[in-house]
């Protein structure tokens, strides 16, 4: 029980700290958010995820907005992991804007909870950890992202981390079934950690069985055992998403995944968000989810324990000698690095190369094969190593398409192609750099007792935020509760997208739970890209109405505060042709009425495709 209450005690600190940072979130809970356009759908996500919960369970991605596609939740993160714990507020009556600043300040607190969990574990200095725990949670990329609650919870990442490297020691059964709790739970939270810490996971294990291997094979099978119970439970979250891709083919270009691609630059420049640093720098280097400075202290403390670290005595090793043809075929990969570097495509014999990073992941393979005897002496700890390798992965992984490792991934394994934002790595990096800077802080304390305080002040100077907060409505106007109460069916709202008009309808979709054609996310239905293509061209004709009926539109509401001057004498002319039933102010409703000849449905863009 003590042990117990420490470690709640130690989460409260971070739950303390996340209401400090984020302040005054916590007074105006239920009418605050970092910015009126990814808060107001994320709220709704998690809204929508606890009532499905409570209510539907098995249709859990049939989500009432994007009405005709498959499985609309499944067109972003779910976020079931973050909604399980905002679920007792959800049934306590608290609304989805409620449920967003919950979530932030739990994943805030959960984050730093967590990097203090893995710190204890490597280096067993406690005020190094809460270090840790700032650093991960509180620095420049975290804060960058405070619109992103899936991203402030992060926490799941070095707690994976951790009990690997438990289990690794203690051969536990106990162990094991933390890493699978911690696995399945980082996958419900984030399908981006899902892939980036899966992948850094398995990297991992891997290192550490070349380093100390496992010869116990019940060893492997409690391991492997509990990752494939983690992933039978996972199985059920990631079909919709699979459904989907097959379905409408979607995946990220080449194109989107270099837009959201870091530079060595980046990983210099702080959040705007950040108080201490982000007014220091040149505003046209700060580019939205590219802003990574981790800060000072921490990139000081890890230099430190990386120059600090006495080298331990180790017996000589013996080196074998190097075959000729592992020399032979490093130079040749590196040498076909450099030419698809300059040339779009090269040929050698059999393998042809479109892009640097097969060749550059090889020859980097190669090279670490060729030294693997001079990388098994260190002066640092296996535990020292294993988040190194975490810092050195999320590093090179977050440039993108300025390096070779996230291209590769991007290329071979197909999971990766949902991924449009590699400078998210950062997160695997900062995992490793937590730890490090705990290191290097405990190094220091060794020496200098007397500096804990100090060290632990810096870090929280060096996260005071400076946020916007904005104000939305408590309210939603009268037309969403006249909706809530007659339910007509299937509705669409226009105009569709205009200063973020979908952001709205979707947090309205809250209050009423009525199916709508439009929607907000990572992707859209062929039917809504269909009618926005159609509503940017001023053209509400008969294949606009025919793609309505055929998707079983019953009403339409037009927002007439929210048209441009060009859209009013189009959408005029579209709704004379409507059944005019209600007005609620500048809303007006309209009965949809199927036009003639909408047995063909050829125009429809849905018309083959399954619902």
């Amino acid at each position: 029980m003590k042990r117990l209450a420490r470690e709640l005690a130690l989460f409260a600190c971070y739950l303390a700290l996340a209401v400090a940072v984020t302040w005054p979130l916590v007074r105006e809970l239920s009418t605050t958010v970092a910015d009126p356009g990814d808060p107001l759908f994320i709220a709704w996500v998690l809204d929508w995820v606890c009532h499905a919960l409570t209510h539907e369970p098995l249709h859990l991605f049939n989500a009432p907005i994007f009405h005709g596609g498959i499985y609309p939740l499944a067109y972003s993160e779910h976020m079931t992991g973050i909604a399980l714990f905002v679920l007792p507020f959800h049934l306590a009556g608290a609304n989805a804007i409620a449920l967003y600043g919950i979530a932030l300040l739990l994943g805030f607190a959960f984050s730093g909870y967590a990097a203090n969990v893995l710190a204890r574990v490597v280096t067993g200095n406690d005020a190094a950890a809460f270090l840790a725990g700032i650093v991960f949670a509180f620095a420049s990329f975290p804060i960058s992202h405070i619109q992103h609650v899936q991203i402030v919870w992060s926490g799941w990442l070095p707690l994976m981390l951790a009990a690997l490297l438990v289990y690794w020691r203690t051969r536990a059964t106990k162990h094991a079934a933390w890493l699978a709790a911690a696995f399945a739970m980082n996958g419900l939270t984030n399908i981006y950690w899902l892939l980036f810490g899966g992948f850094a996971l398995a990297a991992t294990i891997a290192y550490l069985a070349w380093l100390e291997p496992r010869r116990d094979r019940a060893f492997w099978l409690r391991l492997f055992g509990a990752l494939a119970i983690a992933g039978l439970v996972l199985l059920p979250f990631l079909v919709p998403y699979q459904i989907v891709a097959s379905t409408y083919g979607e995946r990220r270009t080449t194109f989107e995944s270099r837009l959201g691609a870091a530079t060595w630059t980046d990983w210099l420049v702080a959040s705007s968000r950040n108080a201490t640093y982000g007014q220091i720098v040149d505003p046209k280097l700060q580019r939205d989810e590219r802003e990574l400075f981790p800060g000072l202290l921490a990139i000081v403390l890890a230099a430190y324990a990386f120059v600090s670290r006495e080298r331990d005595a180790q017996p000589r090793m013996t080196r074998r000698r190097t075959p000729l043809a592992l020399d032979v075929a490093i130079g040749v990969f590196a040498i076909a690095t450099y030419l698809t570097l300059v040339e779009d495509r090269i040929t050698l014999g059999h393998l042809t190369f479109t892009g640097s990073d097969v060749p550059a992941t090889i020859t980097v393979a190669l090279l670490i094969y060729r030294q693997r005897d001079a990388l098994r002496v260190s002066r640092f700890r296996v535990e020292e190593r294993a988040a190194a390798l975490w810092l050195a992965i999320g590093v090179i992984a977050s440039l993108g398409w300025n390096a070779f490792l996230h291209p590769f991934l991007f290329r071979v394994l197909p999971p990766f192609r949902a991924t449009r934002t590699p400078a998210r790595w950062a997160a695997v990096a900062y995992v490793g750099l937590a730890v490090w800077a705990a290191i290097g802080a405990t190094r220091l304390l060794q020496r200098r007792r007397r500096l804990a305080i100090p060290l632990i002040l810096v870090a929280l100077v060096e996260v005071v935020p400076h946020i916007r907060w904005q104000h939305v409505p408590r309210e939603f106007p009268p037309v969403y509760h006249w909706l809530a109460d007659a339910r007509p069916g299937v509705v669409l709202e226009l105009p569709m997208t205009r200063n973020g008009a979908a952001f709205r309808y979707v947090l309205a979709s809250t209050l009423h739970r009525v199916p709508i054609i439009n929607g907000t996310s990572g992707w859209e239905s062929p039917l809504h890209e269909f009618l926005r293509k159609k509503e940017d061209a001023l053209a509400f004709d008969d294949e606009f109405s025919r793609a309505l009926a055929n998707d079983g539109c019953t009403t339409v509401i037009v927002h007439e505060a929210e048209l441009a001057p060009e859209e009013r004498g189009a959408v005029a002319a579209f709704v004379q042709r409507l059944a005019f039933e209600r007005r609620f102010g500048s809303d007006a409703v309209y009965a949809f009425r199927t036009p003639r000849g909408s047995a063909d449905t050829a125009s429809a863009p849905r018309a083959a495709l399954p619902r």
